[in-house]
């Protein structure tokens, strides 16, 4: 006594189902290729471009520091006998000739301070002093 209208069959949903999902499919790959087209390509560039250059061409380029010496051997050579807050002693070794273009220098010192116990004693809160 069951309706046979009122039913639904499995067959036509899951076929409407699978229309929709292709047509979603599509239409997201359309919009996908359609953002890749208005990038521009890059130029080409030749292997001359990328020869090193002459002998005596200036170098190109900030390159790495050179110091005599290491942070340590620099902040012991300035801090012994004194004593410094971690700001005094990152300004004074960079006075003393210390080489860096390190935004975290202040950081650096302070981790020098703590890691090399041998070298440096802690004075106060802050403020340290080369042995």
């Amino acid at each position: 006594m069951a309706k046979s209208g009122s039913k639904r069959s499995s067959k036509a949903s899951s076929s409407t189902a699978k229309g929709r999902k292709a047509a979603g499919s599509k239409a997201t790959a359309a919009k996908a290729t359609a953002g890749r087209a208005k990038v521009a390509k890059r130029p080409a560039t030749s292997k001359k471009a990328a020869a090193a250059p002459k002998a005596g061409a200036p170098r190109v380029g900030r390159g790495r520091g050179r110091n005599k010496f290491g942070l340590v051997e620099s902040l012991h050579k300035v801090l012994k006998g004194k004593i410094f807050s971690v700001s005094d002693a990152a300004v004074a070794v960079k006075k003393a000739g210390y080489k860096t273009d390190a935004v975290n220098f202040r950081v650096m010192v302070n981790q020098a301070f703590i890691k090399y116990t041998n070298l440096f004693k802690r004075v106060s809160h802050g403020k340290y002093t080369g042995l």
